[in-house]
């Protein structure tokens, strides 16, 4: 009989303690992290703390230089634009599959986060605000049943994280308006028209890159 219980391995543990850390901005973009400490700190060697942050590097949330280790991402404008882009048209690709009608569970589930990420919102707590933010849009996209449009959007999912991260190191994260776009955007789903849900999307993450552009000069300078 097969278990219904799914054994953590103690890389995933030290994956999500190190991603705690920068989600806490315990550590900041830009910020070495140091293998040796946390190894020290968890009781551990340092192989599983490496091989928790080469899988995290590979999300995009940390960053590797030979001979300097690895520091916290801390994405340009440019960066953003491209993320914020690349997400979009995968969302917007599911809503055109799915030819943008939700179903009533999926609104109701989408419900219930939208709710919550209003309220994390309000408390300025990041850590909540990342995770609600992650399962609403993950309802937009699993809609279709496309397996490999699904693998291809999560491999953003450090990246999102890095825009969060580096928005509010900078005091340039929206606190107050993030629960309100996304009860803007549960309002579109709900009409399961096509196009006025692709162009929330598109406001929703475009308009974040050029909000950031509005306060930094230069495109291709660090935020």
């Amino acid at each position: 009989m097969k278990s219904k219980y799914r054994i953590v391995t103690l890389r995933e543990q030290v994956n999500g303690f190190i991603k705690s850390r920068i989600v806490n901005g315990e550590i900041k973009p830009g910020q070495k992290i140091n293998e040796f400490e946390l190894a020290e700190e968890l009781g551990i060697s340092r192989g599983p703390v490496r091989e928790a942050l080469r899988q995290i590097e590979q999300e995009g949330l940390v960053l590797y230089e030979p001979n300097k280790g690895c520091t916290v991402t801390k994405l340009t404008v440019k960066e953003m634009y491209e993320m914020s882009l690349l997400r979009a048209d995968l969302e917007i690709l599911a809503v055109n599959v799915c030819e943008g009608k939700y179903s009533d569970d999926t609104i109701e589930e989408m419900e219930k986060h939208v709710a919550r990420i209003d309220e994390y919102d309000r408390q300025k707590n990041l850590g909540k605000v990342i995770e609600e933010d992650q399962a609403i849009h993950a309802l937009l996209v699993q809609e279709p049943n496309l397996p490999y449009l699904m693998k291809l959007w999560h491999i953003l999912d450090g990246t999102n994280i890095a825009v969060y991260s580096t928005l509010d190191s900078i005091g340039l994260l929206c606190w107050g308006r993030i629960g309100r776009n996304h009860k803007e955007l549960l309002e579109c789903v709900k009409t399961r028209d096509i196009d006025i849900i692709t162009n929330n999307l598109k406001l929703h993450y475009i308009s974040v890159s050029e909000f950031v552009k509005k306060f930094i000069e230069g495109e291709d300078d660090h935020v």
